[in-house]
């Protein structure tokens, strides 16, 4: 059974595929008991149990606690496939707007930097470190009628969790190679929440330049 089949036999009307990647598929679907969500469709064996895990400590607090991540509603493991609904964000990744060389105005840079830093300081409060903060894993979503855009981080598949008496852990290579801090590179490292703000550094970089300040596809280089 493919993804969309699945999804239609569990009661969900399918209305498009808003995004496609090694870990499977996510839908944009609604069935009256959730309203329109994001379906995210991913291979048992592709599953990342922390995707799940940090759910379940985030969905504890309030969406106005911090409304820039993108939240887990529910989750079910079928044979083949398991199936994550998700909060829809409704214009596109961050990286769909760097692609096309938007040069965003200072005001409107301060205010993007601003909603990452918000979002990663409240999973950062939480002990989790996400790894891979890149334009692909920041979702924009415009509440109807309000003329305001949201940005969300997104894909919690790569995250690790803080040992709370050292605010630190062993860090392994993971991640998106051109924004990967030095100490996931070499892995086996210990590390703590700073990896993702080297990511943010090299991510505004490319906000503003439309370019890296390294080769990204040279290890060497990286390092």
């Amino acid at each position: 059974m493919e993804e969309s089949e699945l999804l239609r036999s569990e009661g969900f009307q399918v209305f498009k595929t808003v995004g496609r990647g090694s870990f499977g598929q996510v839908f944009l679907v609604q069935r009256p008991d959730v309203g329109i969500v994001a379906a995210k469709v991913i291979q048992n064996e592709n599953f990342e149990e922390n995707e799940w895990n940090i759910s379940q400590i985030l969905i504890n607090d309030p969406v106005q606690t911090c409304p820039f991540i993108v939240r887990n509603i529910i989750g079910w493991k079928f044979d083949i496939f398991t199936v994550i609904l998700m909060d829809f964000a409704n214009k596109g990744t961050l990286q769909d707007f760097i692609k096309v060389n938007i040069d965003f105005p200072l005001h409107i840079i301060r205010v993007i930097m601003k909603q990452i830093l918000q979002g990663l300081s409240y999973i950062h409060s939480k002990g989790i470190v996400h790894r891979d903060i890149k334009g692909g894993n920041i979702l924009l979503h415009s509440p109807l009628g309000s003329g305001r855009i949201i940005l969300k981080l997104a894909d919690f598949s790569e995250v690790k969790f803080l040992k709370q008496s050292l605010h630190q852990t062993l860090m392994t290579k993971r991640g998106t190679l051109a924004f990967m801090a030095p100490e996931l590179l070499i892995g086996s490292q210990i590390g703590d929440s700073k990896v993702d703000m080297w990511s943010v550094g090299i991510l505004l970089n490319q906000i503003v330049t439309h370019s890296f300040p390294f080769d990204p596809t040279n290890e060497n280089d990286i390092r």
